[in-house]
């Protein structure tokens, strides 16, 4: 068992990975003195042992809250605490008790369980811990007194140190991170199990995102989401569920506490590995878990926790239950009968077209739109889309839609994400592959056998050229030591065997000089030169509008488009003003910051014309402007938004050089407008007031 003596490392890798415990593990209790928290009798169990996750505490405080145990001698946290747990609540941006569906409370409210709560902790190793009392004087600061209540617990671990001391009994570093790696897969799930909630429509439309990976590619999304889904803590007890992320994560975490002196880094390729590096020697390592989670309905649930001592909580138990519920069949509610599919999204870009999509920007969240190239029966490389299921998870691996990655396509680049990236240039992707239209290729038949060469007395291969055609088509060039090559899908045969034609005279040089591309021909194609453009044409697929529907970049400025403020003139106020934007084509309202954006006048407090300058962006061009006015209220004097008889008086001392009335005060003044103040604006002002004249 790993002591004391570890070093903490890298607390981010654990967080694919949880930790727990079990409540055959001896139970402490102590009697406290008569104050606040301490006034309290406190059981505090492991919940699944030697795991340091999840505790039993077993008390009479009936506020949770209040209370929490501190670990001051962690080897894994210099500030370990084990306090109730908790969730975030989004509705109302803070933290509220975390609940479970497979728990049997006695009180929701407070999460009370069998006289007691569910407590969590990823940072302690058991040992001596002290109750610490919050100030619940003022619960919202993070307060914390020591009491003279100290527990000790056995001895407990984080799943990355199990996994050690249960899987590195080997002499050599790599023949323990072999172990490991194979103990590790063999108990690990990759997601667990919940309860599902209620179905609802938040969008409109089925579209197409890609993948924040590169090694993967594109998803079918659907509009549909789920509110209230509910946990289950059979899944939130067992340690090891990990995902392609989390799993390479504790890979990575067990290398360093191996050996400190080990390196390790994420894989350029592959997500879900990383290559671990000991005495100049490097290998990779990682997965995800087995299985798949499962959304299941509350009648399925097939164990209840109640923590009375017969719960008899074990981590194969644990993993069998998971494992069972993942195998139940739930009925998909999704309707989808206008469902997007592969075939769909085939059928519409046909030999090649721009599509929209959304693009992931990142695995923990966030989206913008892309631009990528997609085409039916691809000519480079592609991946299935039949039998692609829900969200096209078997996509990856051949098949029938094209696709562009890291390659120059109509003198724009896309990148290793399958996204367009405007305002690129050659220089900054020199390898990419590169796409051309109606290039002239040769196709070669060809055959060969082998001979055997007397002078080496190895066989060799001897080539025949069986027929030689010049074809005008689409290509990919790959890129490859200094040269672009054409695909042997293009021409037949790899460019290697053609070059081997051209050096035994079996076929004219100009053919291989047809089949690649030298940098100067590269240059010379100004592969860059619509970076700044957006696709002129295509297909959505961004959830904007039906999958599918076609787009053409149209300008701002054409008649379709309507532009208009919610006003034009506006009464001046001495606060901010600003005017609502509305921009629609054909009846349908565009999206800021998809397909305009706002500059210019946007708000304004003083009197005068501003304007706004809309900007089409995405699928729109150019630029409008559109103005509005914030004026004075004539006869508004005093400016408060009200004609009284206070600003008659005031027009009146300013006649007889009382008061000087100057700026915005004068111009509403100045009813007639006729450049000067005089009696006869006071007399207006009051025919307002009395309702024989109405100023505006």
């Amino acid at each position: 068992m790993l002591k004391k003596t570890l070093s903490v490392i890298l607390s981010f890798a654990l967080a694919g990975g949880g930790s727990a415990m079990m409540l055959g593990a001896p139970e402490i209790t102590a009697n406290a003195a008569e104050t606040d928290a301490a006034a309290y009798t406190y059981t505090v169990t492991p919940i699944l042992s030697p795991f340091n996750e999840y505790f039993f505490v077993k008390t009479d405080n009936p506020d949770p809250e209040s209370f929490r145990f501190a670990d001051k001698s962690s080897v894994y946290s210099d500030s370990s605490t084990i306090e109730v747990a908790t969730e975030y609540d989004w509705d109302q941006f803070g933290y509220k008790t975390c609940l479970f569906a497979d728990v049997d409370y006695e009180d929701t409210e407070t999460a009370r369980v069998n006289g007691g709560y569910i407590f969590t902790s990823f940072n302690t190793d058991g040992g001596d811990i002290v109750l610490q009392a919050k100030d619940m004087a003022h619960p919202w600061s993070d307060s914390w007194t020591d009491t003279d209540v100290q527990l000790v617990l056995p001895e407990l671990e984080d799943d990355v140190d199990y996994l050690i001391d249960t899987y590195a009994d080997k002499e050599q570093f790599f023949d323990n991170m072999d172990a490991i790696q194979k103990g590790f897969s063999s108990i690990c799930l990759y997601s667990g199990s919940y309860i599902r909630g209620e179905l609802y429509k938040p969008g409109e439309y089925w579209y197409l995102s890609n993948s924040p990976h590169k090694d993967q590619k594109f998803y079918l999304q659907s509009p549909y989401s789920r509110k209230d889904n509910e946990k289950l803590f059979a899944a939130y007890v067992y340690p090891f569920i990990n995902d392609s992320l989390g799993f390479p994560s504790v890979m990575a975490a067990v290398s360093a506490r191996l050996d400190s002196s080990s390196t390790y880094a994420w894989d350029d390729a592959s997500h879900y590995l990383v290559d671990v590096t000991y005495n100049g020697e490097t290998r990779k390592y990682g997965g995800q878990g087995n299985g798949e989670g499962e959304s299941i309905d509350k009648e399925m649930i097939a164990k209840r926790f109640n923590f009375d001592g017969d719960d008899d909580i074990t981590l194969e138990g644990t993993r069998q239950l998971l494992d069972d519920y993942s195998r139940l069949e739930i009925k998909d509610d999704i309707p989808r009968e206008d469902a997007l599919t592969w075939g769909d999204v085939c059928e519409t870009v046909g030999d090649g077209a721009w599509v929209r999509m959304v693009g992931i920007t990142s695995i923990y969240g966030g989206n913008n739109l892309i631009y990528t190239y997609l085409y039916k029966d691809g000519k480079g490389t592609y991946f299935r889309t039949d039998e692609a299921g829900k969200n096209g998870a078997e996509i990856y691996w051949g098949g029938d839609l094209g696709f562009f990655s890291n390659a120059w396509v109509d003198g724009r680049y896309i990148d290793a994400y399958e996204k367009f990236v405007r305002g690129a240039k050659f220089d900054d992707y020199p390898t990419g592959n590169i796409f051309l239209r109606d290039v002239t290729i040769p196709r070669v038949r060809y055959s060969y056998r082998y001979n055997l060469n007397p002078q080496t007395n190895e066989y060799e291969r001897e080539y025949t050229v069986e027929e030689i055609t010049e074809e005008t088509r689409d290509v990919l060039f790959t890129y490859k030591d200094g040269v672009w090559e054409a695909g042997s899908n293009a021409i037949g045969m790899s460019c290697s065997i053609l070059k081997t034609l051209v050096e035994k005279g079996a076929i004219d040089e100009k053919y291989l000089d047809m089949a690649t591309l030298t940098l100067d021909e590269v240059k010379a194609l100004e592969v860059d030169k619509n970076t700044d453009i957006i696709p002129e044409k295509g297909f959505l697929y961004d959830r904007t509008a039906a999958p599918g529907t076609p787009y053409e970049i149209v300008s701002i400025t054409d008649p379709s488009v309507n532009a208009s403020l919610s006003s034009q003139t506006f009464i001046y106020s001495g606060k901010k003003q600003t005017p609502e934007v509305t921009i629609s084509r054909n009846g349908k309202e565009l999206i800021e910051g998809i397909d305009y954006t706002l500059e210019g006048d946007t708000s304004a407090t003083d009197c005068g014309t501003y304007k706004i300058t809309v900007k089409g962006i995405g699928i729109y061009s150019g630029e409008i402007e559109l103005t509005y006015s914030i004026e004075v209220l004539a006869g508004d004097v005093d400016q408060n938004g009200d004609i009284t008889i206070a600003d008659a008086i005031a027009v009146q001392k300013h006649v007889v050089n009382i008061l000087k009335l100057e700026g915005n005060a004068f111009t509403a003044a100045d009813v007639d407008k006729n450049g000067v103040v005089t009696i006869a604006d006071a007399i207006m002002i009051q025919k307002h007031i009395v309702g024989i004249l109405q100023l505006s």
